[in-house]
């Protein structure tokens, strides 16, 4: 039996990892939310914790696996800026805390979520796992030091970094769902159009990590350290709003679009004008070929209807 504890497990993509999760056999899966399993307390609560959980599911060390999916995370990037202290505690610093912790379960192993924010976006090609991270904002940074936090575990085959962009998903806030919101109370909006992206929804990319997780049960590592996962294809965010909000049925109060640059919607964190990923080692070392960005804007709206 694998068993899977999502942290942070109430966000989007926690939730989306639990519907996934809800049509699985021999999957036994939990996706706390910070109340009942902080993974930035002390270390000594964590272990507690985790045991309070492990001891409901009963599971069994000497038969069962264990995946910790980090989707716990500090998201307010602009925020971020200003609230350096409370972005590396969550980013970077719980993300070692509970790979300390897993380095001693010889039956466990992590993943951790991390972001295409890493990069500056001064490439205009798809960025590898073999390219050089340089974040431009403390959140980019924040989430790099995670990875690194997590690097020891991976190097022996028990951590996996899953970098990922632009997620949406139907749960929680996000861009598209945004868009949709004030589309409807709006004459107008302007969204960025020079920043360039793979959108990536959620369920999808809660898909994959599931499946790599079955992998782990039955290798007990991972084939890589570091994987790259958005959904193919490019789009701006004018693009990404655009597609969503085309699909609106004649609606009562129309909406123009209009595109702005980057200089036009000023905000406290610098952003990568391009930070598309590669996802070829994806394929290579899982057989994971990720759906279009377009495919995920269709399946969130039929979700909603």
């Amino acid at each position: 039996m694998l068993h899977v504890i999502a942290t942070g497990g109430k966000g989007q993509l926690g939730l989306a990892l639990a519907a996934e999760a809800a049509g699985r056999e021999n999957l036994c899966f939990v996706n706390p939310g910070r109340d009942v399993l902080d993974i930035n307390q002390d270390s000594e609560s964590l272990q507690r914790g985790i045991e309070s959980l492990l001891s409901n599911s009963s599971f069994d060390q000497r038969n069962d696996k264990l995946i910790f999916i980090n989707c716990a995370a500090y998201t307010a990037v602009d925020k971020a800026e200003e609230d350096r202290e409370e972005a590396f505690a969550l980013n970077a610093f719980a993300p070692l805390k509970l790979a300390s912790f897993i380095a001693d379960l010889d039956y466990a192993g992590m993943i951790q979520i991390s972001s295409d924010y890493v990069f500056d976006g001064e490439k205009n090609r798809p960025y590898t796992e073999q390219d050089l991270p340089a974040p431009r904002s403390v959140y980019g940074a924040s989430k790099l030091e995670g990875e690194k936090g997590v690097a020891a575990l991976a190097s022996v085959g028990r951590a996996l970094v899953v970098r990922t962009s632009w997620l949406y998903s139907p749960y929680r806030s996000n861009f598209v769902l945004n868009m949709l919101r004030l589309a409807s109370e709006r004459d107008e909006l302007g969204v960025v159009v020079d920043q360039i992206g793979s959108p990536t929804y959620a369920p999808h990319l809660a898909k994959s990590l599931l499946d790599i997780a079955m992998v782990f049960n039955r290798d007990v590592k991972f084939r890589v350290p570091l994987l790259h996962h958005s959904d193919l294809g490019v789009a701006s965010w004018y693009d990404l709003a655009a597609y969503a909000l085309s699909f609106r049925p004649s609606p009562q109060h129309p909406c123009i679009l209009r595109p702005i640059s980057t200089e036009e919607y000023p905000t406290a964190a610098i952003r990568p004008a391009y930070s598309v990923l590669s996802n070829s080692l994806l394929y290579d070392a899982y057989g994971i070929r990720p759906s279009h960005w377009t495919l995920g804007v269709r399946e969130l709206l039929c979700e909603r209807s």
